[in-house]
C-alpha cells in the first residue's frame, strides 16, 4: 500500500512538472513605495494590532529592533547583543505577533525566544530556549518520498531556526500553536530542512515540539538556508521545500507545500496530508505571511521563482486561497475562485509583484508582513537597506 501511495505521489508530481502552463503567474504592477530607508541589512519584520511596524536590522557591533508608526516615522528601538562577541547570535531573527497577549515574539537562529511588548519595546527578562530533548523527531512526513520517517540527533547535530508563525483557533483561542522552520545540520550530511509545531507554557517556560515536515531532497538553490512559513486564519500552513524532479532525478525543485495545522472534534481535516501546490513549482521563500482573508504572501529571497520571469529575483509571490482557506493551487485552474477580497487584485492561483528592475538585478527580500489595519504589505530588502510597502487596491 505504501509503495502504491509513493508511486501515485511521484506520478502526480511528474504530471505537474510536465505542464508548464501551471508555472505562469499573474504579474501585477502596483506601485512599490519606500516605507523606510537607511536601515542596515533589514531582515525580520512584523506589524502589531495598532499598525506599528517592527524591523530587525544590524549595526556595526549589535543588532537592533526598530519600531515605526504606520507612516514610517520612528517610534522606538532596542538593541540586542553585548557589542563585542555575540552579534551573529541575533542576525536573521524573525518575529511573530500575538494580538491576544499583545506581545511580539522574536526567534533567533539559535532557538532563543524573546518576548517584546510593543509599547515602548520592553523586552522581557524571561528568555525561552528550545532544547533538543524537547523535540519529537518521530513520524515526520518526508515530502520527497511520501514516507513517514524519523530524524536522529547526534553529538554533532546543529539546528538553525528560521521563520516563525503563530496560530490561535478562533473557536479555541487558548490552544496557541507555534510553527517554526529550520535546518538540521551535521558535519557529514547536507542540511535537512524541517517544519516544526510547538506548544509553550509561558508561565513555566516548558516547550513541547514535534517536527512534522521535512524533505530528503538536497537543495542547491536553498543550500543551508531556512524557509518561510505562514499559517492563515483557517489553520492552513504554507512553506516551501525541495523535492526531486521526477523527469530529471539529478535535479531538485523548491515547491510550495500546504499542510493542516489545526484539527478539532467536529471539524473535518481540510488536508489529510501535506500537498504540493501544482502552480508553485520552482519557488523559494525566505519569509511568509498571510492576510485577513487567508491569502499567502512570500518574500522569495535572492532566487525568486521561474513563474516570475524575467525579473524574478526577490519578487513578492502571492498565493490566493479559496473561501475555506485552501490555496488555489490545490485545485484545478477551472475551480480556482479566490476568497474576497482578492489579494492585490490577483485572481489567478499564483501572482508575482516584481521588485527587480532588470533580469540581472539581485534583490534579497527577507521577510513580509501584512497590516491588520489596511492589509498593506511590508517587505524587507536586505541588500538595499530598505523596507518597502505595497497598498491593496
Amino acid at each position: 500500500m505504501m509503495t502504491m501511495k509513493i508511486m501515485f505521489i511521484f506520478s502526480m508530481i511528474l504530471i505537474l512538472f510536465q505542464h508548464d502552463e501551471f508555472l505562469k503567474a499573474q504579474e501585477v504592477q502596483p506601485q512599490w513605495m519606500i516605507f523606510k530607508s537607511g536601515m542596515a541589512l533589514p531582515d525580520g519584520t512584523a506589524i502589531d494590532s495598532q499598525g506599528r511596524v517592527l524591523v530587525h536590522s544590524e549595526t556595526l557591533r549589535t543588532t537592533e529592533v526598530i519600531q515605526c508608526d504606520a507612516h514610517g516615522a520612528f517610534l522606538a528601538q532596542v538593541t540586542f547583543g553585548d557589542g563585542v562577541f555575540d552579534k551573529t547570535r541575533f542576525i536573521g531573527s524573525r518575529f511573530s505577533y500575538d494580538p491576544i497577549l499583545n506581545l511580539i515574539f522574536m526567534l533567533t537562529p539559535e532557538g532563543e525566544l524573546f518576548q517584546i511588548h510593543p509599547d515602548g519595546l520592553q523586552v522581557s527578562q524571561d528568555v525561552l530556549s528550545i532544547p533538543l530533548e524537547a523535540i519529537n523527531t518521530n513520524r515526520v512526513y518526508d515530502m520527497n518520498t511520501g514516507q513517514i520517517v524519523s530524524i536522529g540527533f547526534s553529538l554533532d547535530t546543529l539546528i538553525r531556526y528560521g521563520d516563525l508563525a503563530l496560530f490561535r483557533p478562533k473557536t479555541l483561542p487558548e490552544q496557541l500553536k507555534w510553527i517554526v522552520t529550520g535546518t538540521v545540520e551535521r558535519l557529514s550530511e547536507p542540511p535537512l530542512p524541517f517544519v516544526m509545531e510547538m506548544t509553550i507554557d509561558l508561565l513555566s517556560g516548558t516547550i513541547t515540539a514535534h517536527m512534522v515536515l521535512t524533505s530528503s531532497a538536497a537543495s542547491f538553490a536553498m543550500d543551508g538556508q531556512t524557509r518561510g512559513v505562514a499559517v492563515n486564519t483557517h489553520g492552513i500552513g504554507l512553506t516551501t521545500l525541495p523535492i526531486t524532479d521526477p523527469s530529471n532525478p539529478g535535479e531538485t525543485r523548491e515547491v510550495a507545500v500546504a499542510f493542516s495545522v489545526y484539527t478539532a472534534p467536529g471539524i473535518p481535516a481540510q488536508l489529510l496530508q501535506p500537498a504540493v501546490l501544482h502552480n508553485a513549482l520552482d519557488i523559494t521563500s525566505d519569509g511568509m505571511a498571510s492576510d485577513e482573508a487567508g491569502h499567502f504572501y512570500a518574500a522569495s529571497g535572492d532566487q525568486g521563482s521561474s513563474a516570475c520571469e524575467p525579473n524574478r529575483s526577490g519578487a513578492l509571490i502571492v498565493m490566493p486561497v479559496d473561501a475555506n482557506g485552501l490555496p488555489l493551487g490545490l485545485a484545478t485552474l477551472a475551480d480556482a475562485v479566490p476568497a474576497e477580497p482578492a489579494p492585490l487584485g490577483i485572481v489567478d492561483p499564483l501572482g508575482c509583484v516584481p521588485i527587480a528592475m532588470t533580469t540581472d538585478d539581485i534583490v534579497s527580500t527577507r521577510e513580509v508582513a501584512v497590516s491588520p489595519i489596511d492589509q498593506s504589505v511590508i517587505i524587507t530588502v536586505n541588500n538595499q537597506d530598505a523596507v518597502l510597502i505595497l497598498f491593496q487596491p
